[in-house]
């Protein structure tokens, strides 16, 4: 039995309840299981009321960044939305409940637990690649290939790619950084088993196919080159430094010439998206048929076309209305149904777009404030105290961002896990920056 409320914040089982939300909240029909722990986290919350105001005191501006996000979408759904009922109803699913799972991540893990974040973020990330290589080798046995673009774990192939990417940037960090940099040890694995997990997650992200997920893999591998390569030329190491990128370009290059060539939608990609940035000139983008031709006669690529058409009319929207119409996943398709009533388009594809539409310039910029909070944080401990942690928490940050920019990721559980993480993490940073002051 407890003996204090605090105290609670510190029980074992509360590990394993947060491994087992990261692992099985990107899988479908779990959403019941991830209310049920949200409920068990704010309970915890709640009983360790210190703990949650020690983060928060800690964490000033990117906490104080965020909530100042809820308190101006939630009157903004209130008072200026152009469909309140659906607003108030979405921002409470979205971000109200994505704000329970912050708070509960930097309560659980401002205390010391048995394993770090890092050590779950790999676990639980591994645990559903795994699956993903279980279910390929399958379909080869059965059917002579490989599956491509295809998921087994989630319902597309988006979920899976920002998934991994999450694990990717822990373990590329933890490898690069805390163990070849010496910066000290991030993650319990060993550093043989911590590069098995890398190639098991690059190659089923590659089997997945999305090439939004390439994008983030490949913004990656770029930030930890330059944080090598800067580190390698200031302890003297500048040639160890050159020859590790020049390792590291190579293996980019041929990342993206398999991507390339096995997904023929990279040959039209340019001019589709030229066909789109200029949407006025056709109706496909909002009708979603009878798509522009390129200059030698190809149908475009109906993906990239459509995206970059949102994206551009989108922006029109946003410069246009400051205000924002209202908060919603689909803000985008309903203020799109305003002008043309025939239009068949949802969301816009990239969730800033969709959250620019919503909660006008005030809601992105709150927003980016909260990303550059958290930049700033991580960064911070990363070149002051030489906390590997703090590049974790930066590179989260900025991968969301760009993330953000090409696809709705600010939606869901992809929303509830990220903010989980990125509390848990800056809680964990926190912490590891006072022992190493005081010691």
């Amino acid at each position: 039995m407890f003996t204090s409320r605090n105290e609670i914040a510190s029980a074992g089982w509360l590990t394993v309840l947060a491994g087992v939300f990261l692992a099985l909240s990107n899988i479908p029909h779990t959403v019941a299981f991830r209310y049920s722990a949200l409920a068990v986290f704010l309970f915890v919350v709640f009983r360790s009321r210190r703990t949650l105001a020690d983060f928060v005191y800690k964490n000033r501006l990117p906490v104080v960044a965020f909530l100042s996000f809820v308190c101006f979408g939630l009157l903004h759904s209130i008072f200026l939305s152009a469909w309140p009922e659906a607003s108030l109803g979405e921002f409470r699913s979205q971000v109200l409940v994505g704000a329970g799972f912050f708070l509960a991540g930097g309560t659980v893990f401002t205390r010391r637990r048995e394993l770090s974040v890092v050590d779950l973020i790999v676990c639980a990330v591994v645990s559903v690649a795994a699956l993903e290589l279980f279910y390929a080798l399958y379909h080869y046995y059965t059917s002579g290939t490989l599956p491509y673009m295809v998921t087994a774990t989630t319902e597309t192939k988006l979920e899976y790619t920002f998934f991994v990417n999450l694990g990717l940037t822990v373990l590329g960090v933890s490898l690069v950084v805390g163990n070849w940099l010496g910066f000290g040890r991030l993650c319990r694995w060993p550093a043989w088993a911590q590069c098995i997990a890398f190639l098991l997650l690059i190659t089923t992200s590659l089997w997945a196919g999305a090439r939004n997920g390439l994008i983030g893999m490949v913004y990656l591998f770029g930030s930890l080159l330059a944080v090598y390569v800067l580190v390698g030329i200031k302890n003297k190491q500048a040639i160890k430094a050159i020859l590790a990128g020049a390792v590291v370009v190579m293996t980019l290059s041929g990342m993206v010439s398999y991507a390339v060539e096995k997904d023929a939608r990279w040959q039209r990609f340019w001019g589709s998206a030229e066909a789109g940035f200029n949407y006025q000139d056709s109706k496909g983008w909002f009708r979603r048929d009878v798509y522009p031709l390129l200059g030698d006669g190809q149908p475009v690529d109906g993906s990239a076309y459509e995206r970059i058409a949102w994206i551009s009319k989108g922006s029109d929207l946003i410069l246009h209305n400051p205000l924002g119409f209202g908060y919603a996943r689909d803000a985008f398709g309903r203020a799109l149904k305003q002008e043309y009533r025939d239009s068949v388009v949802a969301h816009s594809h990239s969730g800033f777009i969709d959250l620019g539409v919503g909660l006008g310039w005030g809601g992105l910029i709150l927003w980016l404030v909260f990303l550059g909070g958290l930049v700033w944080r991580g960064l911070t401990a990363f070149f002051r105290h030489r906390e590997p942690l703090g590049l974790v928490l930066a590179l989260l940050a900025t991968g969301y961002f760009g993330r953000m920019l090409i696809e709705s990721v600010n939606k869901d559980h992809m929303l509830h896990i990220f903010l989980f993480l990125v509390a848990a993490v800056m809680a964990e940073l926190t912490r590891r920056v006072g022992e190493r002051s005081s010691a």
